[in-house]
């Protein structure tokens, strides 16, 4: 029996115009029409629409992590070593408050140019302790899901911008100022008073630096650890800060009273311009040393 013929497979004929290829035509029908294009498809999105998909993905990943807390290396109830930080920066910042205002008031009656160095001093000490002492409250918060190992690394940062306020506020305005006297000496009077207020002054910063020096003290025997040791290696740096400023606070006042000393006896001021610029560096050296402490920190180092 004879095998049918296989049947023609619908061939495709191609069309062209003078502007180019058509694309492909259905041969057999009546035109030579070109083949149906699928509808293009919209691929643009909505900014409402990418918001709520983030916002639902977000809430999807928080509700399925199952990530235990870890144990928090630090306690989050205040302990011995808490409450020696706080009780440090709180008698430094009181004494500060009450040196800033004396110093203020000497300046305005004498117009010395040391004073108001002090003054900027003081100004950039009772600013850069409430910043240790946010630091300090901070870094005691509870561990949370997107911070599971705590905040007790908090007071390095507010320990740092303290460092960096200490040489922009104090150590900057002080020599600036210092220049200044220099090129265009101030007319000073009253400096009884300034000396008065300053010596004042050395025995209130002696005091806090006293509590300073006790605190440090108690904590670098728990740590088995020298005094020089702990200022150099400890971990705790409000109370080094405190040190460190109270230290340099009272280095300061015995500069800028020698050198208002010494323009009251010969009524030359530039002794007293040097004072200023001479409280000013030694300013930018105390927050430099802190500021590289704490960096340390901050990279974990030991």
């Amino acid at each position: 029996m004879a095998r049918p013929a296989p049947q023609p497979l619908e061939k495709l004929r191609f069309g062209r115009s003078v502007s180019g290829f058509r694309g492909p035509m259905a041969a057999g029908s009546n035109g030579a029409t070109p083949l149906s294009q699928p509808p293009k498809r919209d691929l643009s999105v909505s900014p409402t629409a990418w918001w709520t998909a983030l916002k639902a993905s977000m809430n999807e990943e928080e509700v399925n992590d199952t990530r235990q807390l870890p144990e928090a290396p630090l306690s989050i109830e205040p302990t011995a070593a808490h409450l020696r930080e706080m009780h440090a920066v709180n008698v430094a910042v009181g004494v500060n408050v009450a040196i800033m205002i004396a110093k203020l008031g000497a300046w305005f009656m004498t117009s010395s140019g040391a004073l108001l160095a002090e003054t900027l001093h003081s100004m950039a000490d009772v600013m850069n302790q409430l910043l240790l002492r946010a630091g300090l409250h901070l870094s005691r918060r509870a561990p949370t899901r997107q911070h599971p190992y705590g905040f007790h690394k908090e007071k390095y940062i507010y320990a740092l911008m303290s460092a960096v306020g200490i040489f922009c506020l104090g150590a900057g305005a002080a020599v600036v100022h210092g220049v200044q006297s220099l090129f265009d000496p101030p007319h000073l009077e009253n400096m009884v008073w300034s000396l008065g207020v300053l010596a004042a002054s050395s025995v209130a910063e002696m005091y806090s630096l006293s509590v300073a020096f006790g605190h440090i003290r108690a904590a670098a025997r728990e740590q088995g650890l020298t005094f020089w040791g702990f200022l150099r290696r400890g971990r705790d740096p409000t109370t080094t800060a405190v040190f460190a400023e109270d230290a340099g606070a009272v280095a300061g006042l015995l500069i800028a009273g020698t050198a208002t000393y010494f323009s009251w006896l010969t009524g030359l001021a530039y002794y007293d311009a040097i004072g200023s610029i001479s409280v000013g560096v030694l300013m930018g050296g105390i927050a430099m040393a802190l500021i590289r402490n704490n960096m340390k920190f901050l990279r974990g180092e030991k």
